[in-house]
This record gives structure tokens, C-alpha cells and sequence, in this order.
């Protein structure tokens, strides 16, 4: 009879590796069973699920990523070029003369890169590459000539592209050199120091390095007679010999640590925490789990419910991101934020088919993003309760509406959908970033690319992140309390203009601004009074409910100064 092997669900970055493995068996066509939190194998179909493992790894990552690699843009370049070849280079003008340019720099760049020159050798016809490459130049252009004139060599560094693009999507050159590309772009953001990112190791052959540092071993240590270990797997909770055949998880990045450096890190000085050669596999698949919507981006939903619910949940990001990658009436724009809409999109889905018992389960979800302009990538950890995702998906319209806009920081360009998006996530309120919006758009000087309906669309989702923040007994009709108190900012400065003191309108939003700041709701009613009396007009109803408490204070003075800084933007339409 043979062995069953269960690999249960454990934390996300074990869960990550489970749903990568079955990604990567699914992509090969193997039914891989599982139930509840768990998939489960026969020890001989295991052993050969896993033969050849290597070849299915890559070839999953291959497909999945392979549109988001440089090698794509190489086809298009050779689409597009052949568009305008037929066309007789109508089309072809300055601008297209100098993006072909520019991509035969960054062509040639990439084409020498030890990091491909090393596995041209496994290519068939491999080395072509390389002197072809060494072909490659600019396309030159003189001030007398036309476009027409220098047909002869735009279309020999034409031919010189489209043979490098045959050798690059050949069988083995997208074997090689599409996984060399995602080894550091994909794989090493999740695990490194092993196999072949090992310093030591002096193999080329990528496929034949994962081979004997996973696949062989792995196999070996599924048919070892194992009656005798007495020690246990961390994650998979299988027999393992000793220490000396057990793993360290130091191979994870910015997660696992090395005990012979940090055995401080273990309680007492003694490591219980060891993996067997099957559960260093798992977590090698991190990378076929987590779903990138850009190679600066990725996000991984543990939905650790049961596994059905774990990839499915997941699914839903992928297509989703898909989706989005793919619709050409999408703006450019939408594209920088796919990941942000892909797991909004996936989350509403999801909650929509949880059934009742599940609904108020909070959801873990894991973003790996780039630092700054640093290079490096690093995790973020967010729950998203059943609260959250119930106003993502009431406010999804509004929310696609802040997509382009922002304003210019130094000489950075701040995106407000990505900051909203975080903040709410993050169980932050927008009180302060309303507050810095306001400021900004009080001041004509500085460059910003929003306007007041804007900040009130941020006021209206705000109202409604702040009901559970609310103590029952001063709750009220936040949404109503927030569109009355903008009109009533918005008359009030009607109202100076009136009396032709529209000068004065700045000075008073700024004051207001300030009172809130500080939270100082005396002040706030004082400023807010002695406009009334000026205006000789009654102070709006519920006004007074700004000494409730601090929150209701910021909520109906920014939707306040939110009305009046509109009237303001009104009135320096009217006068350009």
C-alpha cells in the first residue's frame, strides 16, 4: 500500500510555496488532489509528478511572467517595425527614428550582460547572438536627409533585430535566456544563496543546478526508509534523519536567518526550526504563488481558510491583473496601479462568495514593493476586515476616479489613488491627507492635478471609514453631515463675494485649517461665528456638534473648508 503524503497550510509563506507547487503541477497538466486545508499525494506519484520538476518550474514562471521580461518588448519593437516596413515608413518619423535608437542601446546592453552571454552556449545556435549583437548600430541621419534616404540601413539593423528576436524566441532561447531574466526580477525577490545564486557555484546550466540542488534530492529523500528519524520537519511535520540532512530557512529573503551568525534569534539558543528537502521545495515555489502585476509589484492573499479558498482568491488577482494589463481603453495611468485594482476587484469577488458563516473572517494580505528608487524590494503585511473591503467595494467607482490625479512634490509626482488605497488598508483615517490636499490647493503656487470634487469624493469615503470609529451614542449620518457642511462652506463663500470680500475667503480657510490641525474646535466655532455675524446669516444647523469629540470635529470642518475652498477655485475659474 502505498505512503500518503498530506502537505498541510501553515503560515503565508508556506502557503505561498504550497499554492506556487500546485501552480506549477497544474501548468503540467498533473491533477494534484486536495481538501480542505491540505493537498495530498501517493508517495510513487509524488516521485513522479516530480520528475523533470526543473523543466516544469521555469516553464510556469515562463508563461506567466514572460510578458512583463524585456524579451516582449523586443517582439513588439519587431511587430511594429514590420508595420512600418509595409507601410513604406510613412509613419516613420523623427521621433520613431529615435525610439529605434534608443532600443538598439538598450538592446546591445542587455544582449552583452554576463548574466545571458553565460547560457548562449545551451541556445541553439546560441553564439549567433553575440555577433549579431556586435552588428547592431544606430541608425545615423543627417540634417539633408530624409527618412526615405536612409531606408538601406534602417532595414539592414531592421534584419540584424528580427534574426536576434528568432535565436531569443527559439525552444531553448526563451528556455534560457526568459529564465535568466526572471531568476532576478522574480525568483530572487523570494529566495537566494542557494542553488544558483550560490557564490560558489560555477554551473551555467540553470536547469541543471535547480536539478541537483532540489529535484534530485527531493526524490532521494521521498524514497529514504524513514522508520528510524526521530526528528521533525518544521513546515511539513515529515520524519528527517538528523540536523546535519535538515535545512535552515536563512535562504528566505528578509525573513529567514542564518543560526550560526543569529542564534540569538532562537528562543533558549536551541533550533527546532529545520525543514526537509520536500519543504525547501515548497517554499522554492514562493515565486509560482505570489502574483506580480509588475516586476516592482506583487501581492499574495492568504486566505487561509481552506486551500479551494486560498487559490481561488488568488485567481481572481491574476486575472484580474490580466484583465487590466490587457484592456488597450485603459489609460496608461490605470496600469501603474494594477495591482491596487486587481486585488480591490479580487476582494469584492471573493467576499460576495463567502458564504455567511465566513463572512466576518479578516483576510491577510502580503505585498512584496519596490523601495523608493532603490532597487530593492520589501514586504508589506496588511488584514483586511470584512468593514474594509465593504467600502473598497462601495466607493470602487469613486476611488477609479482619483487614479490621475496627484500633485508635484520636489520633483516627484504624488499619485493620490495609491496613498488613499494604502491609508484605508491600513486602517488609517484621511483626515491628515485631506488636510494636505487643502493646503496645496490653497496655494496657487504649487503645481497640483486635482480638484475640490476631488477632496470631497476623499471626504465622503472618509465619513464612511470613520462610522466604526464613531462611540454609539454620537453616531449620526455621516454622509449627510458631510455633503450639508461642504454646501454650507461653499455659500458661505458665495456669500463674501456677495460683499465683495472674496479677498478674505483664503485667509478664513486657512484659519479653519490651522483650528483643525490643532484640533481645536473652540477656535474653529470662534472663526466660523464671527463669519456668520459678518455675512448676517444664522451659523448652519448642527454646527455645535464640533465639541462632540475630535473626529466629528475634522470630519465636519474639513467637508467645511472642503465647500469653502471650492468657491474659492470658482472664483479663480471666473476671473482667468
Amino acid at each position: 500500500m502505498d505512503t500518503k503524503i498530506r502537505l498541510h497550510m501553515k503560515d503565508w509563506q508556506f502557503n505561498m510555496g504550497l499554492l506556487g507547487f500546485y501552480n506549477v503541477l497544474r501548468h503540467a497538466d498533473i491533477d494534484v488532489k486536495f481538501q480542505d486545508d491540505y493537498i495530498e499525494f501517493d508517495e510513487e506519484e509524488l516521485k513522479k509528478h516530480l520528475e523533470g520538476f526543473e523543466e516544469k518550474y521555469f516553464s510556469y514562471l515562463i508563461d506567466k511572467y514572460g510578458k512583463l521580461t524585456h524579451w516582449q518588448k523586443l517582439s513588439d519593437i519587431c511587430r511594429e517595425l514590420e508595420m512600418h516596413k509595409a507601410q513604406g515608413y510613412s509613419n516613420f518619423k523623427e521621433n520613431g527614428l529615435k525610439g529605434l535608437n534608443d532600443f538598439i542601446t538598450e538592446l546591445k546592453n542587455h544582449l552583452k550582460k554576463d548574466n545571458y552571454t553565460k547560457v548562449y552556449q545551451f541556445i541553439k545556435d546560441g553564439y549567433e547572438i553575440k555577433y549579431k549583437a556586435e552588428e547592431l548600430e544606430k541608425v545615423k541621419r543627417n540634417k539633408n536627409q530624409d527618412i526615405q534616404d536612409i531606408i538601406p540601413e534602417l532595414e539592414k539593423q531592421i534584419d540584424i533585430i528580427k534574426k536576434i528576436e528568432g535565436y531569443v524566441f527559439s525552444e531553448s532561447g526563451k528556455k534560457y535566456l526568459f529564465a535568466k531574466c526572471l531568476i532576478y526580477n522574480v525568483i530572487q525577490n523570494l529566495w537566494e544563496r542557494i542553488s544558483f545564486f550560490n557564490q560558489n557555484n560555477k554551473e551555467p546550466d540553470i536547469y541543471k543546478v535547480f536539478k541537483e540542488y532540489f529535484t534530485d534530492k527531493t526524490l532521494e529523500y521521498i524514497s529514504e526508509n524513514k522508520s528510524e528519524y526521530k526528528l521533525k520537519c518544521f513546515a511539513t511535520g515529515l520524519p528527517v534523519k538528523n540536523l546535519g540532512s535538515a535545512y535552515e530557512l536563512s535562504f528566505l529573503v528578509d525573513t529567514g536567518f542564518d543560526t550560526a551568525r543569529k542564534l540569538s534569534n532562537i528562543w533558549d539558543y536551541n533550533n527546532d526550526i529545520f525543514i526537509c528537502d520536500l519543504a525547501r521545495l515548497i517554499y522554492i515555489c514562493m515565486p509560482c504563488g505570489i502574483t506580480y502585476s509588475t516586476f516592482k509589484d506583487a501581492v499574495f492573499i492568504n486566505a487561509n481558510r481552506d486551500f479551494e479558498n486560498l487559490k481561488k482568491v488568488n485567481e481572481n488577482i491574476f486575472m484580474s491583473i490580466k484583465r487590466t494589463a490587457e484592456d488597450k481603453d485603459n489609460p496608461s495611468l490605470i496600469k501603474n496601479f494594477i495591482a491596487y485594482k486587481a486585488l480591490i476587484q479580487a476582494m469584492q469577488k471573493e467576499t460576495i462568495e463567502l458564504q455567511p458563516k465566513y463572512e466576518l473572517l479578516d483576510i491577510q494580505v502580503i505585498r512584496l514593493n519596490q523601495i523608493g528608487g532603490s532597487g530593492n524590494m520589501r514586504y508589506r503585511f496588511n488584514i483586511l476586515s470584512k468593514e474594509v473591503l465593504e467600502l473598497l467595494s462601495k466607493h470602487s467607482k469613486e476611488l477609479d476616479k482619483l487614479i490621475p490625479c496627484g500633485f508635484i512634490d520636489g520633483k516627484t509626482y504624488i499619485y493620490i489613488y495609491p496613498t488613499v488605497i494604502d491609508n484605508i488598508i491600513n486602517k488609517t483615517n484621511l483626515f491628515n491627507f485631506i488636510h494636505l490636499l487643502l493646503s496645496r490647493k490653497l496655494d496657487v503656487s504649487l503645481k497640483n492635478f486635482y480638484s475640490d470634487i476631488h477632496i470631497y469624493m476623499l471626504n465622503i469615503i472618509n465619513s464612511k471609514f470613520m462610522e466604526a470609529e464613531m462611540e454609539k451614542e454620537n453616531k449620526l449620518e455621516h454622509e449627510k453631515i458631510v455633503k450639508d457642511f461642504k454646501n454650507s462652506g461653499y455659500y458661505l463663500g458665495e456669500a463674501y463675494r456677495d460683499k465683495n470680500a472674496e479677498n478674505r475667503i483664503n485667509g478664513i480657510a486657512y484659519r479653519l485649517l490651522n483650528a483643525l490641525k490643532t484640533r481645536n474646535a473652540e477656535l474653529f466655532l470662534y472663526t466660523i461665528l464671527n463669519c456668520y455675524m459678518y455675512i448676517n446669516k444664522p451659523v448652519p444647523k448642527d454646527m455645535e456638534k464640533v465639541l462632540l469629540s475630535d473626529v466629528i470635529l475634522a470630519e465636519i470642518g474639513y467637508a467645511f473648508v472642503t465647500g469653502l475652498t471650492g468657491s474659492i477655485l470658482k472664483e479663480e475659474k471666473n476671473t482667468k
